[in-house]
């Protein structure tokens, strides 16, 4: 298996979007009437659906594991489109960074055992598919520190990298060595983890085509300036947000529980959706 790194993820970093006014900024009335009218004139009373007048629509199921605080959530934007999966944190990583002080991503911040992870994945899968018959997957998407396992084979596999390079760590926060990107991928290509959940993907009818990176890992903005190899010895090597790895599905249909040998869990055992 070769991972790819197959784009850099922004939506941990942008927090809302913006679309140009069609009203030209110099031109922009300084009365509320004014605005009004300009505001009235600027979106046709024609505009035709699916137009960025209109509003987006996103179709969510979510499966919201207490215990390990793992929420698996399958959505899509239009009827007849494949479910793209996503295992997270249940608390946003990027509000975990900023919103709490001297917050350290060791390992003791992760979620689940390898075990736990694929029993949280394929009873996710199995309720799913009761749900919607015949649904399609076009990626399941993880986010690393979720598995104990894995974010710590990636986190000494980080720190010997960061020791072993020249220069300081930039301001900019994606301006990050080619060689963490390389380390992240080996690390990922040699993980028992990554081949237990592609196996277990596999069982439920969704062939993996590939592995990426979807969402890098980032470093703290307040390390800007320090020496790499300096990093290198912090307790988390000074990640801010752990990166996210997407399995591409190429819309594999899941199978039927019945056909993939899985019980659901009694109601006592049962995520929350």
């Amino acid at each position: 298996m070769r991972i790819a790194v197959v784009g850099f993820g922004l939506a941990l970093l942008v927090t809302g979007c913006t679309t140009r006014s069609t009203t030209g900024l110099y031109l922009y009335p300084a009365t509320p009437a004014g605005r009004e009218l300009a505001l009235a004139h600027s979106v046709p009373t024609n505009a035709p659906f699916g137009s960025i007048y209109e509003p987006s629509r996103l179709e969510t199921v979510a499966y919201d594991w207490k215990a390990n605080r793992v929420t698996v959530s399958f959505y899509r934007q239009l009827p007849g489109e494949p479910w793209r999966v996503t295992v997270r944190d249940s608390w946003d990583i990027l509000d975990q960074s900023t919103k709490t002080e001297g917050k350290l991503w060791g390992v003791s911040e992760c979620r689940c055992s390898t075990q736990e992870c694929l029993r949280i994945i394929e009873q996710s899968l199995a309720r799913f598919s009761a749900e919607r018959p015949g649904a399609k997957v076009e990626f399941l998407a993880m986010e690393m520190q979720v598995s104990r396992e894995l974010w710590g084979a990636m986190l000494v596999g980080l720190s010997r990298t960061l020791a072993t390079l020249q220069g300081e760590k930039a301001s900019n926060r994606i301006d990050v060595p080619d060689e963490i990107d390389g380390e992240t991928a080996r690390v990922l290509d040699s993980s028992p983890a990554i081949a237990a959940i592609k196996a277990l993907l596999k069982k439920h009818g969704v062939a993996v085509q590939s592995v990426g990176i979807v969402e890098h890992i980032l470093f703290r903005d307040s390390l800007a300036g320090r020496r790499w190899s300096d990093i290198a010895a912090l307790p988390d090597v000074g990640v801010l947000v752990p990166g996210t790895v997407e399995f591409d599905a190429a819309e594999s249909g899941i199978k039927p529980a019945a056909e993939s040998g899985v019980m659901q869990p009694a109601p006592s055992q049962s995520a929350q959706r």
